[in-house]
């Protein structure tokens, strides 16, 4: 869901007032939603907030677009744009908490690693940064999720079993794993063993179907994805980042119907 109107990325239910959408993903039998938020200032924030309590409606994942609109990189070289970037993430921090919002992830804010930087060098400079951001969240109730990005569109941590290791070995408290089984299937060997092995690190995840389409679309088994989270014993959110290829109202019904009959018959 997205907090503005309209959204030409895997956003579903984009189009038209937020209260709107609110109320549709409500009646659809949403419990909770990823919201793609453009709101900078905390009174707007507590208003949007307001309107998803009345409807009884949580926001799992608050994602911020306008830091990536204004070029956040949380492992800049340049010390004085990293401590900047991690100071305007903080500011988005402030917002989630004003909506209510769960977390957070970091995904492309975290930037590519650039030519002439060690692996080492990027991952101690995400680490350090990703310090400060957990701690200033920390404080305020909102957890944040590391996502694997594939290697298409970001050149680090692209599978969830590398960053499953930068957070161990890093050992950055408040700070999980993101999943999206899209990009797993691309990076790992295999969504159910990763996920099995990710045990105790997962946050929330993304379950968009394998071409990042609806839920019941394609190919992928959620019967057997959601057994495994469960085996891990996740307990948090499962969400649907896709392409509204069908529709949005029509993607988001086939998605939520697709994913409680895969509950349905554990």
């Amino acid at each position: 869901m997205a907090s503005y109107e309209g959204n030409k990325g895997p956003v579903l239910l984009s189009s038209g007032p937020l209260r709107k959408k609110i109320e549709m993903a409500k009646k659809l039998g949403y419990d909770g939603v990823d919201l793609f938020s453009n709101v900078t200032q905390i009174e707007e924030a507590r208003e949007a907030g307001r309107v998803f309590r009345e409807n009884n409606l949580e926001i799992a994942l608050m994602v911020a677009t306008t830091l990536s609109a204004e070029g956040v990189n949380l492992t800049d070289p340049d010390l004085v744009k990293c401590e900047n970037s991690v100071r305007r993430y903080q500011e988005q921090i402030d917002i989630a908490q004003a909506m209510g919002a769960r977390g957070m992830p970091v995904g492309y804010l975290r930037g590519d690693r650039m030519e002439g930087i060690s692996e080492d060098a990027y991952e101690e400079r995400l680490a350090q940064s990703l310090r400060q951001i957990e701690a200033y969240a920390g404080q305020r109730g909102i957890k944040i999720w590391l996502e694997p990005v594939n290697r298409y569109e970001i050149n680090t941590m692209n599978s969830a079993e590398k960053t499953r290791e930068f957070l161990r070995k890093y050992e950055i408290s408040n700070v999980g794993l993101l999943l999206d089984v899209f990009h797993m299937n691309i990076e790992d060997n295999g969504i159910i063993p990763t996920i099995l092995k990710c045990k105790g690190y997962i946050g929330h995840v993304h379950l968009p179907d394998n071409q990042r389409y609806a839920c019941g679309s394609g190919c992928f088994d959620f019967q057997a994805i959601l057994e495994a989270l469960k085996e891990t014993g996740f307990d948090g959110y499962v969400s649907v980042e896709a392409f509204p290829v069908f529709g949005e109202y029509e993607s988001a019904r086939m998605s939520i119907e697709t994913l409680k009959e895969a509950l349905a018959e554990q």
